[in-house]
């Protein structure tokens, strides 16, 4: 008797252990082997990018925006995204949609040997425009602070010049008029050290190059 309560007994701990020691590894190798993949996306349009779309190359089916319902990327923005399909695998396709409606996809990005993206687009209302603009002291004094803000508007940027930074008279400062929104026209203010605030109304930064100052 006491010979057959051994048995049972070692039986009922086979039963409950072979489970276990079954099933438990499979799973953790193959958690093991999925891999996640982390992108930088930059937006070097002169749109806002509103959705990004992954696929492995081997897929016909997209994945759904990877941004979220509620972030966009303005132009010269960066934002890092996981590429996690489930999958072991490098080379995926990818797919940017622009406000202005335009779709761009990258072929074949692997994603084990590239951790940066870069939208850009062809369509001449996307391409990313230089809104630098030359500002030249005309004037008598110097030039001690430089505002910009978007027509229509009085949310006057921080000083442009940077801190401690005087453009004397006849010198130029280049500064980029860019407040992220793709807009062109800015109402632009000079403060001089004769403390003269001069300004200049609606101002195309797309196409004006220089302002100068007097």
């Amino acid at each position: 008797m006491g010979a057959t309560i051994r048995i049972l007994s070692l039986g009922v701990g086979c039963a409950l252990a072979t489970p276990f020691f079954n099933v438990l590894p499979a799973d953790v190798a193959t958690a093991q082997s999925l891999k996640k993949y982390e992108i930088v996306i930059i937006n070097d349009t002169n749109s806002i990018v509103i959705g990004f779309n992954a696929k492995a190359i081997s897929s016909n089916s997209w994945s759904w925006n990877l941004l979220g319902s509620n972030l966009a990327l303005v132009r010269g923005q960066k934002h890092k995204l996981t590429i996690d399909d489930g999958q072991d695998h490098c080379s995926y396709d990818f797919k940017a949609t622009l406000a202005s409606g335009t779709t761009i996809q990258g072929k074949n990005i692997n994603v084990c040997t590239t951790n940066v993206w870069t939208v850009k687009s062809s369509a001449p209302g996307d391409q990313p425009q230089d809104r630098h603009v030359d500002i030249k002291n005309g004037s008598s004094a110097n030039i001690v602070r430089f505002f910009a803000t978007k027509t229509g508007t009085t949310n006057w940027s921080w000083d442009l010049l940077g801190s401690g930074v005087e453009v004397t008279p006849g010198r130029t400062f280049r500064v980029n008029i860019d407040d992220g929104t793709n807009a062109c026209n800015f109402d632009l203010k000079a403060e001089l050290s004769d403390k003269t605030t001069l300004q200049k109304g609606n101002v195309n930064v797309c196409v004006l190059s220089e302002w100068t100052v007097n």
